[in-house]
């Protein structure tokens, strides 16, 4: 140590030792002025003074001053070029640390170049601190890895002690992050040689505890190299106990092992040191490759240290969206705050590197060669090719046929099955089942994801596989359980060929409720390498933006969820709650917000609130989500069902629901509204062509049948129309809607005692007698004009007591009742009721220019001005 150090040292100490201890900190702080090791070395002294007494500031004075005495005696460091120490010519300095500097020599024995560490010279005169040098040095000595700089000795010349090691010719990991974040393959690639390394010191129990871009060289052609393990730490073996005096030697010479901006929260707070704690300074150096930023800098050192304690960092996927999802968890994961939610040791992060390094979906590098598949990956079913021998009748010549097999475009997922035992933790298992849909859903390369109302009929079911797949017309099943335990959750996943009932591929979970999102999201990227989806930049990117997550607003949106599927308005009061709760416990929570505003836009599209009531809730949600992300598929969807059922805004309606299909090829309700707009557009063909396409994914959704069979009906193909309610009837035989459109259908057909028999059907499925009376009595002389003008009269009346009108069913519905009068003739009061439902603003009063029994009024002036003042075509 140079006097004018020493002097600066003993100048702050001194000056905060005057001061009250509650400002020694901020004052050492300013005074050190960005200089950590300046700081560190103050800070060791005023903590050694605060811990062990007032008698250790003469102790390391002392120390220090015979330090000072025999650095000025001896020869200094720039003095030793040209010199020979050893069998070793010292050539020019090429380093300096902390710890000592760092000389490129030759060595004359072996004719090679050589690196010389010289420590500093005041540690070699305590006896203590030497003995535990040499002991561990000579420990590290006995690392032989390619990814480790090699120790060739640890020798004295001269009184100066010494370690001879491997010379790297390259430049420092510290010097290639100068230029900028890694790119991701780089930065893989490296860290798995840093992580391999570390494993080998650690099977033999040594700790680096110095870890950091300027301890990693890197080689000229790329290859990593640990540095500095000669300052490693042997663990202590169960059992042994490190003695005081060792233990105050490091204290005492200012040998805080380790760089504070590096260490471990554990470290800072001198705890007993693990393996563990290498692993969250190399999820720091991972960090700053992969982000080109360190995640807790600070302007000072004790902001760092407060950062390392206490902060958590900014996202990865904030900072470099293209990074995959496993590689942010796994740096996640080291970098936990304790010690026990890190990984278990290193070698566990040796394994998720190589994971990433082999699967050829992720983005580490697009040009790469594909790499050879595991035993039981899906290549060998998309690519197989099955050979099978036969004979030629008659020719008696041998041939070989090949069929290859298709590759992998569908899949359904199955409900995950709940294994916490509690039945009232299905909705968990629900939420989770959906999630993993909606996130397989929006996958470009996958032509079709089953939506969750169709897989959910196989809950707890005990079919075949085969015959599941084979009914929801998909090349592969995944199957699986969630547990949830307090704060804690497992899942097992597996991926199922359907013909041979095998498990092509199989993985488990273990992760706090915390990282639900993330593991989500990690799941998906999983399943489409397996399944092999080549992944767009976008799709890479919205994997990549993932986060964790407040455990109690997640079990709140999944709650939400579980409620706004049964549609009725007790129902979507409760989704509404949870939705807010979940939102107010995470405001962050982009899904929970959007539930909130699917609940608004549900109950004004079906009328369950005052016209624009919904839509005036849910717009400015909408429009603020997709002002922070415009890659939401539900918030476009949202947005179309506004701007079309709620503005009567068509075409700008239109097109948001293009750019929620085109996000989300799979999402079936944006593909049902858009259908249902279409349809009320009078482009018959386009939107039976998407309630097809919905019913592809959704197969087994009987409201999507109904609606498709009323779309062939108004296209003038009842028969068509009847095939399609069939399949409904099969579905939910409960649903009224179905007699309904069969009355249409025999109404239009004129087969009367039958459109009078499913009226009368009709009605006695809504609990109406007094209206299947009204119908029957007035057919009672087989006149259906009149039976139907009087079912008018009966449910006009009804309306103009009710003080809400209804979409779905007829009783209340005034589009529904002007269709009866016009199908009576009566076309005046048809048009009555339609002034009255866009007076009103009547959320299905659109259907009205695509229904058949309207037709007729099309060229009427008044019905003319309802369709422009609905915006639509006339």
């Amino acid at each position: 140590m140079n006097p004018d150090r020493w002097r600066r040292i003993k100048e702050i100490y001194n000056a905060a030792l005057d001061l009250q201890p509650s400002r020694r900190d901020a004052y050492v702080e300013e005074a050190c002025a960005g200089d950590e090791s300046l700081l560190m070395e103050v800070k060791t002294l005023l903590d050694s003074r605060s811990d062990i007494g007032d008698s250790l500031e003469e102790r390391a004075i002392g120390f220090v001053a015979k330090a000072l005495v025999e650095d000025r005696a001896g020869r200094t460091t720039e003095d030793l070029i040209g010199c020979s120490v050893s069998h070793y010519l010292i050539v020019e300095k090429i380093g300096q640390g902390g710890m000592g500097e760092v000389f490129l020599a030759d060595d004359k024995s072996l004719g090679r170049k050589v690196a010389l560490k010289f420590l500093p010279p005041h540690l070699q005169q305590d006896t203590a601190a030497h003995k535990r040098f040499i002991r561990e040095a000579h420990s590290a000595a006995a690392l032989n890895h390619p990814n480790i700089c090699s120790i060739y000795e640890v020798g004295n010349s001269g009184g100066k002690d010494f370690i001879g090691m491997e010379y790297v010719d390259g430049q420092t990991l510290r010097d290639r992050l100068a230029k900028g974040p890694l790119p991701l393959l780089e930065a893989v690639r490296i860290a798995l040689e840093v992580a391999e390394a570390l494993e080998e010191a650690h099977e033999k129990s040594i700790i680096h505890r110095d870890l950091k871009p300027a301890n990693i060289m890197l080689t000229r052609k790329g290859h990593a190299k640990v540095m500095d393990f000669g300052l490693a730490k042997q663990l202590i073996p169960p059992g042994e106990i490190e003695s005081q005096e060792e233990s105050l030697t490091l204290t005492r010479s200012g040998m805080t092992p380790g760089t504070l901006a590096y260490m471990s929260p554990e470290q800072l707070r001198g705890e007993c040191l693990d393996a563990r704690s290498d692993m969250f300074a190399f999820g720091i150096v991972l960090y700053e490759m992969i982000s080109g930023i360190h995640p807790f800098k600070k302007a000072t050192g004790l902001d760092t240290a407060s950062a390392i304690l206490k902060d958590m960092p900014q996202h990865l996927g904030e900072l470099r969206p293209d990074a995959p999802v496993l590689l942010q968890h796994i740096v996640e994961k080291m970098l936990a705050k304790d010690p026990n939610d890190r990984f278990s040791s290193i070698h566990d992060v040796t394994i998720d590197l190589k994971e990433l390094l082999e699967k050829p979906d992720q983005p580490l590098d697009e040009k790469r060669r594909p790499r050879k598949t595991r035993r039981r990956s899906l290549v060998l079913r998309a690519g197989a090719v099955i050979l099978t021998l036969g004979v030629v009748v008659g020719g008696g010549i041998w041939y070989l046929a090949y069929q290859e097999t298709k590759p992998i475009e569908s899949i359904a997922v199955l409900p995950l099955e709940n294994l916490s035992g509690d039945p009232q933790q299905e909705y968990f298992a629900d939420g989770m089942t959906e999630s993993l849909i909606t996130d397989l859903s929006r996958l470009t390369g996958l032509k079709t994801v089953i939506a969750r109302g169709s897989v959910m009929r196989y809950k707890k079911t005990q079919r075949p596989i085969a015959d599941i797949a084979k009914e929801l017309g998909v090349d592969a099943l995944i199957t699986g359980a969630v547990a949830r335990s307090g704060k804690q959750m497992r899942l097992t996943a597996q991926l199922v060929d359907p013909q041979t009932g095998r498990q092509l591929w199989t993985e488990h979970y273990e992760r706090n409720l915390g990282d639900v999102m993330i593991l989500q999201k990690e799941l998906t990227s999983v399943i489409a390498g397996e399944i092999r989806v080549k992944l767009t930049a976008k799709e890479r990117q919205a994997l990549g933006k993932v986060r964790g997550i407040d455990p109690e607003a997640y079990d709140a949106y999944l709650m939400g969820l579980h409620h706004i599927y049964t549609f009725s308005a007790n129902d979507m009061d409760k989704a509404l709650g949870y939705f807010q709760d979940a939102a107010e416990k995470d405001p962050a929570f982009t899904p929970a917000r959007l539930g909130i505003a699917a609940v608004w836009s549900l109950r004004d599209y079906l009328s369950l609130v005052p016209k624009g009531e919904g839509y005036a809730k849910s717009a400015p949600i909408i429009k603020k989500v997709l002002e922070k992300d415009d890659s939401s598929d539900e918030a476009h969807e949202l947005l179309g069902t506004y701007l079309t059922w709620g503005a009567w805004q068509w075409e700008p309606g239109v097109r948001e629901f293009k750019k929620a299909i085109e996000i989300n090829p799979s999402n079936a309700r944006a593909r049902y509204f858009y259908s249902l707009t279409l349809h009320a557009m009078r482009r018959a063909a386009e939107a039976r062509g998407q309630m097809e396409r919905a019913i592809e994914l959704d197969p087994y959704n009987p409201t999507f049948h109904s609606c498709l069979a009323l779309e062939l009906i108004s296209e003038g193909r009842p028969d068509e129309g009847l095939v399609e309610l069939e399949k409904t009837a099969t579905l939910d035989a409960r649903d009224p809607r179905i007699y309904w459109l069969r009355w249409e259908v025999h109404e239009r057909k004129a087969e009367f005692t039958e459109a009078i028999a499913q009226a009368s059907e009709y009605f006695a499925r809504l609990g109406r007698s007094d209206l299947v009376r009204t119908v029957q009595d007035g057919y009672a002389g087989a006149d259906y004009r009149v039976a139907i003008i009087r079912l008018a009269d009966a449910l006009s009346a009804e309306l103009d007591g009710a003080g809400r009108w209804e979409a779905i069913v007829a009783i209340r519905n005034p589009v529904r009742i002007a269709c009866l009068y016009a199908a009576a003739g009566q076309d005046d009061r048809a048009l009555d009721l339609l002034e009255r439902a866009c007076q009103r603003g009547f959320g299905p009063l659109p259907y009205a220019n695509a229904w058949k029994q309207l037709e007729h009024l099309r060229g009427n002036p008044r019905f003319q001005e309802l369709l422009r003042r609905m915006n639509l075509p006339q």
